[in-house]
Parts: C-alpha cells; sequence; structure tokens
C-alpha cells in the first residue's frame, strides 16, 4: 500500500478536524463512529475548539511582530493595512498548514491502532528535528470516515532580526540550514527548500511504516507523463503539442462563439430597427396624448373652479339655512311664551270681567237701596250742607259722587208720595 502526505492551508479545515460543525451535511462522516476519534490542541484543553485554540496561540506568539507591522503601516500613512491575529489566521502566506497523514486507501488500510503508532514515533522525530521553527497547533485522528487518517495544523516561524517570532516558511528553513533542490539554479516553484523537507519527512514515515511490519509501496506510480520521467525536451514538446491541442480547441470554441455572436447581432439589428420604428410611433402617440391630456387638465381647472363656488355656495346656503332655523326656532319659542302669557291675559281678564259684573251688580244693589230707603230731598240737603267738600275724607267723597247723581235723577220714590 501507499502513504499519503497532503498539505495545505485554510482557514475553515480546523472546524473540519474537531467537529466543530453540523456532521448532518456531511456525507462522508459516520456519526456512529465519531466517538471514536481524538483531538488535541496545543493548550491540551477539551473545552477549547481548534479556531479557539488557534486564534489564542497567535495572539500570545505573535503579538510583538503585529506591533511592528502595524506601526510600519501607521508609519507608511496606511492604517487600513493594520492586522489582527485573525487577519493573519485567515492569509495564505500565514495562516497554519495543515498536513494529512494516511497509510493505504479505503480499499488497502492498516488497523487504527498501527496508524497512532506510526504518527506517534514520526511526531517524536518531527518535533525534535524542527520543533524550534515548527509548531503543532493542533492533532486529529479520524476514524468516522472510509480511510483512518491524523490531520495536523502547524505554524512555520523563524526568528527575525528584532528579536521576535516570526512567521515565515522559507527563512525558518533557511534558519535550519536547509538547501535548495538545485542550489545553483534559481529559486522557484520547483526549486525551493520545501521540496526537501517534504521528501525528507515523506521518508522517515516510509521508513517507520516499513519498521512496524507494513509494506509500503516507495514507486512511483503510473501516471501521466511528466517532469520527473521524461526528459526535458521530449516534456517541452509535449508540453507543445498539449497546449497546441488546446489553442485549437480554444480557437474552435472562439470561432463558434463569433459566429453566435454575429447571428445575434443581425437580430438585434432587426429588433433594433423594429424598436425605433415603434419608439416614432410611441413618441408621435405621446404628443396626441399629451395634447388630449393638456385639453382635459384645462377642462378639469374649470371644473374644479365651478366646484369650489358650488361648495362655497352650498357652504353659505347652509349658514343661511342654519340661520333661518334659528331665528324661527327662537320666533316659535317666542310664539309659545306669547301664547301662554296671552293665556295668562286671558284668565285676568275674565277675572276682572267677573269682579265688573259683581261690582256692577253691587252698585246697582246699592242704588236701588239708597233710592229706596233714603228720600232724596233729604240726600240733597245732607250734600249741600257741606260747603267744603274738600275737608271731607276721600270715602265721604266718593260717596258723595255715587250719590249725587242718584238724588239728581228724577226717579219717583214711593217715600216722596206721603
Amino acid at each position: 500500500m501507499r502513504t499519503t502526505q497532503h498539505s495545505s492551508r485554510e482557514w475553515g479545515l480546523a472546524r473540519h478536524n474537531d467537529r466543530d460543525f453540523d456532521i448532518t451535511h456531511a456525507d462522508h462522516i459516520d456519526p456512529g463512529k465519531q466517538k471514536e476519534n481524538s483531538y488535541l490542541n496545543v493548550y491540551r484543553d477539551k473545552n477549547m475548539t481548534f479556531q479557539e485554540a488557534e486564534l489564542k496561540f497567535y495572539t500570545e506568539a505573535f503579538a510583538d511582530l503585529l506591533q511592528d507591522m502595524n506601526a510600519r503601516a501607521v508609519a507608511a500613512r496606511h492604517a487600513e493595512r493594520c492586522k489582527t491575529p485573525a487577519d493573519l489566521l485567515k492569509s495564505k502566506k500565514t495562516a497554519p498548514e495543515e498536513v494529512i497523514y494516511q497509510i493505504g486507501n479505503k480499499d488497502d488500510t492498516v488497523d487504527p491502532n498501527q496508524l497512532i503508532a506510526v504518527y506517534n514515533e514520526f511526531n517524536a522525530w518531527h518535533r525534535e528535528k524542527f520543533g524550534h521553527h515548527i509548531k503543532r497547533l493542533d492533532v486529529a485522528l479520524h476514524l468516522d470516515e472510509q480511510t483512518p487518517h491524523v490531520h495536523v495544523r502547524q505554524v512555520w516561524t523563524y526568528r527575525h532580526p528584532a528579536g521576535y517570532l516570526a512567521i515565515g516558511q522559507e527563512k525558518a528553513l533557511k534558519q535550519l540550514g536547509y538547501q535548495l533542490p538545485e542550489p545553483g539554479a534559481k529559486e522557484s516553484r520547483t526549486n525551493n527548500r520545501k521540496i526537501v523537507y517534504t521528501r525528507e519527512c515523506r521518508e522517515k514515515w516510509n521508513e517507520i511504516c516499513r519498521e512496524k511490519g507494513i509494506e509500503i509501496e516507495t514507486e512511483p506510480e503510473n501516471r501521466a507523463p511528466n517532469k520527473q520521467n521524461l526528459r526535458k525536451n521530449d516534456y517541452i514538446i509535449m508540453q507543445q503539442d498539449e497546449k497546441m491541442k488546446k489553442m485549437d480547441s480554444l480557437l474552435a470554441e472562439r470561432q463558434k462563439i463569433i459566429d453566435d455572436m454575429q447571428l445575434l447581432m443581425d437580430r438585434q439589428q432587426e429588433v433594433f430597427e423594429g424598436l425605433k420604428a415603434a419608439i416614432a410611433q410611441a413618441e408621435a402617440r405621446k404628443s396626441d396624448l399629451t395634447d388630449q391630456i393638456s385639453l382635459k387638465e384645462k377642462a378639469l381647472d374649470i371644473l374644479e373652479l365651478k366646484h369650489v363656488a358650488a361648495v362655497k355656495a352650498e357652504q353659505q346656503d347652509r349658514r343661511t339655512a342654519e340661520q333661518l332655523e334659528t331665528e324661527i326656532r327662537i320666533k316659535r319659542e317666542n310664539i309659545e311664551q306669547q301664547k301662554e302669557e296671552l293665556a295668562e291675559q286671558e284668565e285676568s281678564l275674565q277675572d276682572l270681567q267677573n269682579d265688573l259684573q259683581a261690582a256692577k251688580e253691587e252698585l246697582e244693589r246699592v242704588e236701588d237701596e239708597i233710592c229706596t230707603k233714603v228720600p232724596k230731598k233729604a240726600l240733597k240737603e245732607l250734600i249741600r250742607s257741606v260747603p267744603d267738600k274738600s275737608a271731607l275724607s276721600e270715602e265721604t267723597r266718593n260717596l258723595i259722587k255715587v250719590v249725587d247723581p242718584l238724588v239728581k235723577k228724577k226717579k219717583p220714590s214711593r217715600f216722596l208720595k206721603m
């Protein structure tokens, strides 16, 4: 079987490693085996997630680095370039490196205990050789997937000339004394110190596997030709052929795109001409509608003026009607009051008429009595005997006024006949 060592840099992988996410959406994970996994972070704190542990380590270990970086950014008047520990964790250049160690595949693998034994021995060798420049942040053993494997997240560090701890893979390898695979050639993607480090780690891993009785295949697989198993000129020719084929395919695709675009442009031109005619008709229609709207707006203004006048007249009529209703109500109240007063006056008049009738009857009775009982001559003499009638009392004068006319009447009396 073959061994696998794969490295990458990505901030979100830490959550995958300690299963700090909803695994119900991960088809490749068996929830029933999740308890068999093992997790360990740099602080050996089981209550801390991998992301929390990494953020704490970056905050503590690289505080001086951040202070120097941010001070230079501010001095250069680019405060927006200031970084935080979280920014370092998410940047491709400074994020932790993740390495996956695996023996075999889903069809042919080893017992988990064998994998753990190989990793522990490899880790002890790695820590002794690289511990001053490679810091292991967290380790996860996954047994809930098809093939057992180990996830290791680590950060490359070196001592900056200013004295603080900084992040950098190549500079760390330089301080470790590693040389380029081709010392005379320029440093590049295919000629860097990480290639030497990776080859050394792979050889050590395979060596430990063989020591523990695990048969490991080290011969290259029959893969597509590449730079490692072809001569330089043959490889260049092969690459050029592939490029030519890609170019031919690309040119054919582009020609098809051009033809499609030309057809589309022709159709667009037809549509454009039709739209121009439609726009001209629409403009003419718009002009007619504008004139009609203008006339209708003027007619509407006149109607609104009439409406306002009618409303005002209606309001004036309503106020006049309200005033008339008020006056009618007041006059009706006055009429009712006067009717009541008239009824009272009629009652009083009736009482006076009754009193007057009674007084007339009493007067007639007195006249009759006077004329009957007092001689006319005696009355005359009595009246004449009073020289100054003003000295008499008011009652006596009133009596004389009553009696005197009676005396003057020539009414026969039985007393005069005697």
